[in-house]
């Protein structure tokens, strides 16, 4: 859950601190106000492309940040397999300078972009008013099924089990192709010998 999102030297924003309510969070306004600055900027975060960078002063650089609490969304295998600090409050930023060039950071530690984008996959889903929604994605699905089903150890169990079972799989056509090479080679020596 998004616990706060800060924004420096972007576009027409100085500095912004956006701390959105715990459950629903709709944000109105009139043509212009600024809806979309606030969207951009956090897809801008969440590993989007910089075109649009425009600070008030060119010699500044755009600092975009994020916090979200991640304490019940399971993402500590994700922080040990990329050999970062997990923490339940992870703090996300990104900062950008006019020329093009960026810099990502996870809990204060350097990071490439492609991992932020990992990342931010798991935490938030991007709406337009004409995509197709992710609810039609069974992979998405299965995810939802699972974090709310608290059936972590089960599919953790699952997972071992099917690995087992596809190693065993493997195991058992390697010996079944053996056995048919060696039944032609028996056949062939046996052709020989006669």
């Amino acid at each position: 859950m998004l616990k706060y999102f800060n924004i420096q030297n972007y576009t027409l924003i100085d500095e912004l601190r956006f701390e959105p309510a715990s459950g629903l969070n709709i944000i109105t306004g009139e043509t212009g106000s600024g809806k979309s600055i606030l969207f951009e900027a956090l897809q801008l975060l969440a590993g989007g492309k910089n075109e649009n960078i425009q600070p008030p002063e060119p010699t500044q650089k755009c600092i975009l940040e994020a916090a979200f609490d991640i304490s019940s969304y399971n993402l500590k295998n994700f922080f040990i397999e990329n050999e970062l600090d997990f923490e339940p409050v992870t703090l996300i930023r990104r900062e950008l300078v006019m020329n093009g060039k960026s810099r990502s950071f996870i809990n204060d530690t350097p990071v490439s972009l492609p991992l932020i984008k990992n990342l931010f996959s798991e935490l938030v889903d991007f709406h337009s008013q004409h995509e197709k929604l992710l609810l039609s994605n069974a992979g998405f699905i299965l995810k939802m099924i699972d974090s709310f089903s608290d059936t972590h150890d089960l599919l953790t169990k699952n997972k071992k089990y099917f690995e087992d079972w596809k190693k065993a799989e493997e195991k058992f056509l390697a010996l079944t192709a053996d056995a048919i090479r060696f039944r032609k080679e028996f056949d062939f020596l046996s052709f020989q010998l006669k």
